[in-house]
């Protein structure tokens, strides 16, 4: 009887309090690897952007140069009326903004960064596809991480909470010994704390009954 209200008002609780931590934690690791990836795609825009810069590039030269670089950041490259995926037609390439754009059946992440004269600015696209694929990358060790540290303390806390129940439990039955004059045997392992002040109390007095 005592191990089922021990149950219902420690491990309980502690269960539910386990399912909420699992749910917030799985909004923030989907937080944290949007923001990380988010940072490596700006990074990667970037360096598409330094690199494009700091070459003596004629506009003949496109042609050779933007797609080694975009498949060295793997990424899709538009700069003037130039783009690295041939597919694309002029009315693809005036689409061609910030944020989100579908583009033959494809939809990409637009990134732009500005660039020296004469090119003006430069479009960096990636698909949303393999974005998806790394942020899924990222989420699931920094999940599996929190989940491990969330059961962990989890079983921290329920051994805790066996430490003070079952010497709780072991009070309980002693003091029903006690109740019908039977003062003999222990009180069960010592617990912690006050729960071990209180079986010394018990063991006590159990010791003055039986020699009064």
């Amino acid at each position: 009887m005592l191990g089922a209200r021990l149950a219902r008002r420690i491990l309980f609780p502690l269960l539910a309090l386990l399912a909420v931590l699992f749910v917030l934690l799985g909004f923030a690791a989907v937080g944290i690897a949007q923001k990380r990836v988010d940072e490596e795609l700006n990074d990667a825009a970037d360096r598409v952007a330094a690199t494009l810069a700091a070459l003596p590039m004629a506009p003949e030269h496109r042609g050779e140069i933007l797609p080694a670089v975009a498949g060295l950041m793997g990424c899709q490259i538009v700069l003037g009326d130039y783009a690295t995926d041939s597919s694309w037609t002029p009315a693809d390439l005036a689409r061609i903004q910030g944020g989100r754009v579908t583009l033959q059946g494809r939809a990409y992440t637009t990134l732009v960064r500005d660039l020296p004269a004469p090119w003006g600015s430069c479009a960096t696209l990636f698909s949303r596809e393999r974005i998806a694929r790394r942020r899924k990358d990222v989420l699931v060790p920094i999940a599996l991480a929190g989940a491990l540290g969330l059961l962990a303390a989890f079983a921290i806390s329920l051994l805790a909470a066996r430490r003070i129940a079952l010497p709780v439990r072991a009070l309980a039955q002693s003091a029903a010994r006690f109740a019908q004059g039977r003062f003999a045997g222990d009180v069960g392992p010592r617990g912690p704390g006050e729960v071990g002040d209180l079986q010394d109390a018990f063991v006590a007095m159990a010791r003055q009954l039986r020699e009064g």
